[in-house]
This record gives C-alpha cells, sequence and structure tokens, in this order.
C-alpha cells in the first residue's frame, strides 16, 4: 500500500498535456481559496527513476500557479512500464469525464507500447473498464448508424457509462447495458443515456439493500426491466385495473344474489 510523501512540485513530471476547460479551473481555483491549496495528495507513479502525476491534473495545473506551494501530498507507487502510466492517467480520465482528445491520447499510447490485444488487458487490469466502452474511442463500426457522425452522441454515451462506474455498478452489467445501448434491433429497450433512466438506475443501486449481493445475471435482468420504466408502469397500471375491474363486478355479483333472496 502506497505510504503518505511530500514531494517537490518541480519533481513531479506530467506525460500527458492535458486539455481543461477554463470554467473548470476557475472553479477550483475558487475551492482552493477556500479550502486551501494542499488539502489533496496525488498519486504518482515511479517510472524510469522519474516521479510522473497520475491524477488530479486539473488540481495540480492550479497549485503550479502558486509559487510559494513548494511541495504536495503523493502516494507514490512503482510501476514497471510506462504504458501503466498511461493507463492509471486513463482511469482517471474516465471517471472526471476529461476530453475526449486526451482519452484518445492515452489509449492509443498504450497501443502502440503493447500492442493491441496486451493494450486492452493491461487496461483493464489497472481501470476495471471493459473492451468495449474502450472500444468507442477507437472505431465508431460497434455504432448504430444513427450515432455515426453525430458529434455529441458517442460523448453521451461514454459520460452516461462513466456515470454508472461512479455509482459502484459491477464492471459486467455496465458492459451488457453498453451492448444493450448499442444493439440497433433492440428497439423495445430503455436508452441508458436518458436522463430518467440514469436517476432510475442510481436509486436501485444506491437505495435497494443487497442488489450488489446477487447474481450478476439477475442484476442484468432487474436492470433491464426498469430502464424500460413506461413500459413497466402501463404493464403495472394494466394489472391494476383488472384487478380493480374483477373485484368492482364480483361486488356487483354479490348484490345480486341478494336481490334474488
Amino acid at each position: 500500500m502506497p505510504i503518505l510523501e511530500q514531494l517537490e512540485i518541480g519533481e513531479i513530471k506530467e506525460l500527458v498535456a492535458m486539455e481543461i476547460s477554463k470554467m473548470k479551473l476557475d472553479r477550483i481555483r475558487f475551492e482552493m481559496n477556500h479550502l486551501g491549496f494542499n488539502s489533496h495528495s496525488y498519486l504518482v507513479g515511479i517510472w524510469g527513476n522519474e516521479y510522473w502525476l497520475l491524477n488530479g491534473f486539473d488540481r495540480f495545473h492550479c497549485l503550479k500557479e502558486r509559487r510559494m506551494i513548494q511541495k504536495v501530498n503523493c502516494f507514490p507507487i512503482v510501476l514497471n512500464e510506462k504504458g501503466a502510466l498511461y493507463a492509471h492517467i486513463l482511469k482517471w480520465l474516465f471517471f472526471h469525464r476529461g476530453k475526449t482528445t486526451d482519452i484518445q491520447k492515452c489509449i492509443h499510447s498504450i497501443i502502440k507500447w503493447k500492442g493491441e490485444d496486451l493494450a486492452f488487458e493491461l487496461i483493464q487490469s489497472i481501470t476495471n473498464i471493459p473492451q468495449t466502452l474502450v472500444e468507442t474511442y477507437l472505431n465508431p463500426k460497434d455504432l448504430p448508424n444513427e450515432l455515426i457522425g453525430k458529434n455529441d452522441e458517442r460523448a453521451k454515451l461514454r459520460n452516461k457509462i462513466s456515470d454508472l462506474y461512479k455509482i459502484g455498478l459491477n464492471p459486467q452489467v455496465i458492459e451488457y447495458l453498453h451492448l444493450l445501448e448499442l444493439n440497433e434491433g433492440n428497439k423495445k429497450q430503455g436508452h441508458i443515456t436518458t436522463h430518467n433512466n440514469i436517476g432510475i438506475l442510481r436509486k436501485v443501486i444506491r437505495e435497494v439493500h443487497g442488489f450488489n449481493d446477487i447474481s450478476i445475471e439477475n442484476q442484468k435482468r432487474i436492470l433491464t426491466r426498469y430502464l424500460n420504466f413506461r413500459e413497466f408502469i402501463l404493464q403495472d397500471a394494466r394489472r391494476q385495473v383488472v384487478s380493480c375491474t374483477l373485484y368492482q363486478r364480483s361486488k356487483v355479483n354479490v348484490k345480486n344474489l341478494k336481490i334474488k333472496k
């Protein structure tokens, strides 16, 4: 387990030049002004006898602006290859909605160092992100035709799936939902990119006690059912109407019998 150390800011190098929006930097600067400039710790990789930043690139950028800050709290980990550096950075980008161009840089760099098959294995082992999701950044061939060419549709899909990682859904189930979304012929299923469906999944995962303890297949079955919640509500309404109708008829029949007597 990494041990907390203080490192000189100048010792820490950045492998990827991140694209960070001005709005995000302004928000972080505001937080730092109120919470302190050294209130966070950073994960750094040791490779080639040098320290490499693996997370918190946006905060680190703001920290470097404050020249009076000389040292930062870090958790150094030893890595045995450059590809692992990119994989750790990729993990941070996925979970913090990094720019698509930065994510693509990391993926292509890992492939360059490892080859495609070994690259996906390395990414899976470090990030726990399924290959099907990673591939959406490389090649749109698996996407429905109507999504190809729409600049923001693939980004929306990736961002929503990233949300599922953040709320703790099992990676195998996320991969299943991802494939379900890409299945052009599955017209009856709800789309996980809708705001309402993400809200439903979040509530099930966070508020239904024991959900993560049931089998993967049962998790898939339950979530698939609730994704198409409109149809579920209609079916439930139909059942209740039938039940009420039968109950009313039974009361009428009983009343008629009493009258006949």
